[in-house]
């Protein structure tokens, strides 16, 4: 743990576990997905061992997504036991395993996809392993949850570059879902600790437990374990599946209903996050009927990702950022701007590919750019935080 004498001499990055992830996870959203778009209206023109066109899906989860856990689990460590779970110097070396894991797999003419996955794999790893020793060592035991996603997302890591290698290409194919989803639970777990409690204390009111919230909570959580399993029996989807996903839709719609006020739209920090979690809703219901034929499943997977992950991982970084670095805790004007912006983005995504040909480039081309705008305004807003020393 860092004294306040060490303090003066460590950069202000790497005085929380927070600050470099989440300075890394907006500012890479922003670039990433210009540079995506470019290929996207020009033609492929970046390489990479994932495929010219398709590293976005990657680094969406294994960049963006793993970037924003890696600062919001630090930081809940702290929270939890009052101690850094990592020094300055073994931080910056966890996040310079996450740069070399964003920029080492667009050199496939230089770097074996073998030597490519050594970054992308250890680094789930060691955060899940980092997580779990500082919460064992305190006996957090109500966080044990979040330790057994992220060791999913791992696994998800290894199946994806087993592809890339010519191992088990079967397995392969599912790892995009595997980590989609892993990180739905892993959001799913820490949502119902978060939300429940900011509504709450935000609004002045009590969310009362009924008779059947207890099962419905569980359902939610269970069910998304269960269509993670299910990737491996029926990895192209089918009936099972797609009725675990409408389960798993229902219990996850019930659990939002329970904590939803109409006061909520007078407070952007909540709003934020109960939209979040709608579209983990939504995502989940359309990702069923994918399964079950009766509409392209990446219109469910584009819900999960941008509307469910980016919606939430935006409104979860900036309640962090603003309740340690602004003395009101309230967002401005931008911010509220970027979280607009977001949820453009997934509404624009989720329907693209259920328009023509023509209507689709356009909303891709809308989606991308709200995406950027939105993640370009929070690195905008927050750096100058993100990089004082306070």
């Amino acid at each position: 743990m860092s004294t306040p004498a060490d303090k003066t001499t460590i950069h202000p990055l790497l005085r929380d576990g927070y600050r470099p992830f989440f300075f890394g996870a907006m500012l890479f959203a922003t670039v990433t997905m210009a540079a995506w778009l470019i290929d996207f209206l020009q033609g492929p023109a970046m390489p990479s061992i994932f495929g010219s066109g398709h590293w976005h899906g990657h680094e969406m989860l294994f960049g963006f997504t793993l970037a924003f856990f890696a600062g919001f689990l630090l930081h809940a460590c702290r929270n939890w036991t009052d101690i850094m779970p990592l020094g300055s110097n073994a931080l910056l070396a966890l996040a310079l395993l996450w740069l070399a894991g964003r920029l080492i797999h667009f050199f496939p003419d230089l770097i074996p996809a073998q030597l490519a996955a050594i970054p992308d794999l250890l680094f789930p790893l060691l955060l899940t392993a980092i997580i779990a020793a500082s919460l064992s060592s305190h006996r957090v035991t109500h966080a044990y949850a979040l330790v057994e996603v992220s060791v999913i997302i791992g696994i998800a890591a290894i199946f994806g570059y087993w592809g890339v290698t010519g191992w088990q290409s079967g397995l392969a194919a599912s790892n995009a879902q595997l980590t989609l989803y892993a990180s739905i639970a892993l959001l799913a777990v820490l949502a119902g600790k978060l939300i429940p409690g900011f509504t709450e204390k935000t609004l002045g009111y009590e969310i009362p437990m009924g008779r059947y919230d207890g099962a419905i909570e569980n359902t939610a959580i269970a069910a998304l374990y269960l269509m993670m399993a299910l990737l491996f029996v029926f990895p192209q989807g089918g009936a099972l599946p797609a009725l675990v996903a409408m389960v798993a839709a229902v219990a996850n719609g019930l659990r939002l209903k329970r904590w939803y006020f109409r006061e909520i739209w007078q407070h952007p920090m909540l709003w934020v996050l109960h939209c979040g979690y709608g579209w983990i809703v939504v995502g989940l219901l359309l990702v069923g009927l994918g399964m079950a034929g009766a509409m392209p499943p990446v219109s469910g997977w584009h819900a999960l990702g941008v509307g469910g992950i980016a919606v939430l991982a935006a409104g979860m970084m900036a309640r962090v950022l603003l309740s340690r670095h602004e003395e009101n805790r309230l967002p401005d004007s931008w911010i509220v701007l970027a979280f607009i912006l977001l949820n453009v983005a997934a509404i624009s995504m989720t329907i693209a590919p259920l328009a023509g040909q023509d209507l689709y480039r356009t909303l891709v081309l809308v989606s991308g750019l709200s995406w950027i705008g939105a993640f370009g305004v929070m690195s905008w807003r927050f750096t100058p935080a993100l990089l004082s020393s306070t």
